[in-house]
């Protein structure tokens, strides 16, 4: 029998991904990334959400920029794109990957292609 206040013991459930806008959501990418105030009302707008799996290839992405001196990076996901500053760790905005179709991004030095893990 379990003591009070303690539910009962199973196997481990896998993570749920963070709602987007939601505190979790920032919480997952705050070790690795900053939001603007821009990226931050966008995200919430555009219900711009990250698999857990994401935010580490996305984090890897800009840490290999900026180890390359990149200045301006966009980062195209299977359900999103983002700008990001990778000297400063900074998402610049984001959006959904169909609200990006026929796009043109400028002042860019770089872009990387994640798809699917």
């Amino acid at each position: 029998m379990a003591p009070d206040g303690v539910g009962p013991v199973g196997p481990p459930r896998p993570p749920t991904p963070p709602a987007a806008g939601s505190g979790a959501f920032k919480a997952a990418l705050s070790d690795a990334l900053q939001w603007s105030k821009h990226a931050d009302r966008r995200i919430a707008e555009r219900a711009v959400a990250l698999k857990p799996d994401e935010v580490q290839r996305v984090a890897g992405a800009v840490r290999d920029a900026r180890g390359r001196g990149v200045r301006s990076l966009v980062v195209v996901l299977p359900e999103s794109v983002m700008l990001v500053a990778p000297a400063t760790n900074t998402v610049v905005t984001a959006m959904p990957r169909g609200e990006a179709e026929r796009r043109l991004f400028t002042n860019v030095d770089a872009v990387v292609l994640l798809g699917r893990s």
